[in-house]
């Protein structure tokens, strides 16, 4: 079931099955490149991956939803970190932006989070009501689809 979707700036991009526990690269003709991820809970195992972002160094960022944590890669599936633990209840939305990584979460908030994993701090915490999508705006505005508020 395929579930999240991002691009990066050199043309590849990047598919997450939630029910197969892996990431699909694509490179800019549309030809799969490689899958990566099994389901378990190791490092650079995934359990039901919902969202996908790149950085601007082409490391892939995947919100590992059932195992609660963040998984950072390579854009040639090689495992670099994982971060969240403890601080994440089944990640849903997940992009980066100038260094950061904003993350939604089953605990009602953003997680914002640096490139290396150091959590950096939280918005909208006890604001939200099950948030799922997040974003960044041309014009640095936080957009964060919320579920519960319907909106």
């Amino acid at each position: 079931k395929p579930w999240g979707i991002a691009g990066s700036r050199n043309g590849m991009w990047a598919v997450t099955d939630f029910y197969k526990d892996c990431v699909y690269m694509f490179d800019k003709d549309d030809r799969l490149v490689t899958t990566f991820g099994r389901r378990s809970s190791g490092k650079g195992e995934l359990s039901s991956p919902v969202a996908v972002a790149f950085d601007a160094d082409d490391h892939v960022y995947v919100a590992d939803h059932s195992n609660n944590k963040i998984q950072k890669f390579t854009i040639d599936d090689k495992f670099l970190i994982q971060f969240g633990n403890g601080k994440l209840k089944c990640p849903r939305g997940l992009t980066v932006h100038n260094s950061k990584v904003y993350v939604t979460d089953e605990n009602n908030r953003v997680s914002v989070f640096q490139l290396d994993g150091q959590l950096f701090g939280f918005i909208a915490e006890g604001q939200l009501g099950r948030p799922c999508g997040v974003a960044i705006s041309s014009d640095n505005m936080l957009l964060v689809a919320d579920e519960g508020h319907h909106c």
